[in-house]
């Protein structure tokens, strides 16, 4: 329907079997994302080169101990900034409930989790919808833990989300 691929909506909603069924499709900056994870790869390498150098252009000196905390730190940002990167590149969210379990499944490219939540454990769930609408998502309250699903998504998506989830989930509106 819309050629302008911003405005494709990411959220579809089955009913297999009894079961509910949610796909939340990938970011559509796809290649945004793509040239940001490559881009802090390209800036990693460089800062990684800056502060290696030393310690294989001269014999080890104790005085180089100064650049493995900041290259520690510097590792850290980019395992960070990989991650998020990625996930917006190639995230897909998939939710599937039936009358007794909902299994949450998040795939990037080869990182895959899945949390499996017996119905009884959901204890709440609401929409966050803030007012610069940047992060708007379904949180939702399981087994002591706050989780939050489907970020960025356009707000009707999420409120069309909401009432799904809480149709099945059987939790006051």
């Amino acid at each position: 329907m819309f050629t302008f691929r911003h405005l494709r909506p990411q959220v579809t909603v089955s009913h297999d079997d009894g079961a509910l069924k949610v796909r939340i499709k990938r970011h559509h900056d796809r290649i945004l994302y793509i040239i940001f994870s490559l881009a802090l790869t390209v800036i990693f390498v460089s800062i990684c080169d800056v502060f290696l150098t030393p310690f294989f252009s001269q014999p080890w000196q104790s005085s180089l101990l100064w650049a493995i905390p900041v290259l520690m730190f510097w590792c850290l940002w980019y395992y960070i900034g990989l991650r998020i990167t990625l996930w917006r590149a190639f995230g897909v969210e998939e939710i599937a409930i039936d009358g007794k379990a909902m299994r949450w499944t998040r795939t990037a490219l080869w990182w895959k989790r899945r949390v499996d939540i017996p119905v009884g454990d959901v204890t709440q769930i609401k929409a966050v919808t803030p007012w610069h609408t940047l992060r708007n998502r379904i949180e939702f309250s399981a087994q002591g833990k706050k989780h939050s699903l489907g970020e960025w998504l356009f707000e009707d998506e999420i409120m069309k989300l909401l009432q799904v989830l809480q149709k099945a989930l059987s939790l006051p509106r």
